[in-house]
């Protein structure tokens, strides 16, 4: 029999600093995909797709892209917005789950304050979906160390939960799916902002506004998450 394999891809928005107005929230996310869904067939067209703005291959990271940073700085808004739409519509149509974790940083007292309750969520999640990832014979997590504390809370939570686990390092232009953990990120870090905040000027030029942003992408999404 096939063994099943499932890859996790997780990125994170913000850092695990104290509170400050410019890093108000902290978010991790988790991308699930079962390797027996091949989508190699949309990773291609993504990618043929995507020759238009570059004549190299090239990593969406969609933070930078939204508020026209890095390589983004040159191209026009429009070519802008359709790389988020593209790379958001091939994440919506792999078949791929989700879990997004957003802490607000003011409601811990420090750095340690906050990685202690990462970590109790980080365990409720899995523990109670223990049942759902114990039925694949291999699983294998892909992060690019961002944060070490993360790397080593997630190897220390794996380890008595599930037999046949591996963590690898990657690199954000290594893998579509990891490009779609930062797109989740960057959406749910917008959500929680929203709660207080206007959208920025670069926000409007991506999503028009707040009713569209939640209406055309932030709403659909959400069905993608495994609760």
């Amino acid at each position: 029999m096939k063994r099943r394999r499932l890859s996790i891809f997780i990125d994170e928005s913000g850092d695990l600093g104290k509170y400050n107005k410019v890093t108000e929230f902290y978010v991790l996310s988790f991308v699930f995909h079962d390797q027996k869904n091949d989508i190699s067939s949309q990773i291609e067209k993504l990618n043929n797709s995507l020759t238009k703005y570059s004549k190299h291959p090239f990593a969406i990271h969609s933070e930078p892209l939204i508020r026209r940073e890095e390589m983004y700085k040159e191209m026009l808004p429009k070519e802008r917005r359709e790389i988020f739409i593209k790379l958001f519509f091939f994440s919506m149509n792999t078949g791929i789950t989700f879990k997004c974790f957003v802490f607000s940083k003011k409601n811990y007292q420090s750095t340690e304050s906050l990685l202690k309750h990462i970590a109790i969520e980080l365990n409720s999640y899995f523990v109670s979906n223990r049942k759902l990832f114990e039925k694949y014979d291999e699983i294998i997590i892909y992060y690019d160390n961002g944060q070490l504390p993360i790397k080593y809370s997630i190897a220390t939570l794996f380890a008595p939960l599930f037999k046949n686990f591996e963590i690898r390092k990657v690199l954000p232009s290594d893998y579509r799916l990891f490009q779609t953990a930062d797109m989740i990120c960057t959406m749910f870090l917008m959500d929680a902002k929203y709660q207080n905040h206007p959208m920025s000027n670069s926000e409007k030029i991506i999503f028009n506004s707040k009713y569209d942003f939640y209406h055309d992408f932030m709403n659909s999404l959400k069905t993608k998450e495994l609760k």
